[in-house]
């Protein structure tokens, strides 16, 4: 058996695309199982920072949960329950809580 392995393969016509072919359908798997997936859900997140309006209910990434008094270019000021204001960053939204989701 051993000296079968170390005979060089038979020469033939092998193309030097033969190696990268079985990566092609790897790449397309990982494509639409991971990074596609992620694209559509930042873009997603990126509408509805943009869609921000007073009045909106919302969950910060720090897991504050506040009111939209006003909506600035890339901020957003928010109203703690009437005890205080605060000023964050759009990115910090992380949801929007809807009249549904409020009531449990």
């Amino acid at each position: 058996m051993l000296p079968l392995l170390l005979q060089n393969p038979p020469a033939g016509d092998v193309s030097p695309f033969s190696g990268i072919l079985p990566l092609i359908p790897i790449f397309l798997i990982f494509w639409f199982m991971i990074i596609r997936p992620q694209q559509k859900q930042r873009k997603e997140e990126e509408k509805m920072r943009n869609e921000l309006a007073e009045g909106d209910r919302i969950v910060t990434t720090a897991g504050i949960v506040a009111k939209v008094v006003r909506v600035k270019d890339s901020e957003v000021v928010i109203d703690l329950d009437g005890s205080a204001r605060m000023t964050v960053l759009k990115s910090s939204v992380l949801q929007r809580i809807t009249d549904g989701a409020d009531k449990k």
